[in-house]
């Protein structure tokens, strides 16, 4: 660039309005609602769907009445590739 040269050319301003500004703010904000609400409706449809397949499965737990027999358990045992559990079973 020259000493002598046109300042105004080097800053030159758009020849558009500000109705592309405004219609591309217009525009994002839209968007950003859609992505809003669709996220809100995935997640209320996951959270009725959850609650759902929570409320069948259920399950109704029946009292088992009083145990039959008394197991302590003293130690554990390694034989080879297995453990044994030693200890005392009384009947009651």
């Amino acid at each position: 660039m020259l000493i002598d040269s046109n300042v105004d050319e080097v800053f030159a301003e758009s020849k558009r309005g500000p109705a592309i500004k405004i219609l591309g703010a217009v525009l994002a904000m839209a968007l950003t609602a859609l992505v809003f609400v669709g996220y809100t409706y995935l997640r209320n449809k996951h959270a009725q769907d959850t609650a759902r397949t929570a409320a069948s499965q259920i399950v109704q737990v029946e009292p088992k009445g009083p145990p039959q027999a008394l197991i302590v358990i003293d130690d554990a045992m390694v034989q080879g590739a297995k453990t044994v559990l030693g200890g005392t079973v009384k009947n009651t």
